[in-house]
């Protein structure tokens, strides 16, 4: 009974290190995820207020603007192609980390269950 209770410490000891580690890589797939996608935000914030002035462009105003339209909205493509890039990583990461949570929370509850079964 003694090994057993050893050998559930040590397995839940292994799945709450793989849970953080596996919850580390998540984050770190998910703060890139949200740099590329506040870059896409901010372009687009750029562009709404780009041609939202109150006064008419003069015709160099209006190559200008058209230029700078381009080049946020090439910034903005090529961010929602890095986007598109990264989300097969980050629904892996977000799988590996969930499963590593539901395995430490399963672990965490069969000892528990175990405590109160030898309390009695």
């Amino acid at each position: 009974m003694v090994n057993k209770h050893r050998e559930l410490a040590r397995l839940r000891a292994l799945a709450e290190l793989r849970k953080n580690r596996e919850l580390a890589r998540f984050a770190d797939v998910q703060t890139g995820f949200a740099a590329i996608q506040g870059q896409i935000d901010r372009a687009a914030a750029q562009m709404r207020d780009l041609f939202q002035s109150e006064t008419p462009f003069s015709l160099e105003e209006g190559r200008l603007a058209n230029l700078l339209a381009q080049r946020l909205t090439l910034e903005a493509r090529h961010a929602m192609a890095a986007q598109r890039e990264l989300r097969p990583a980050f629904e892996a990461a977000r799988a590996r980390a969930i499963a590593e949570f539901g395995r430490a929370k399963v672990l965490d509850e069969i000892s528990a269950r175990n405590e109160r079964a030898a309390a009695r």
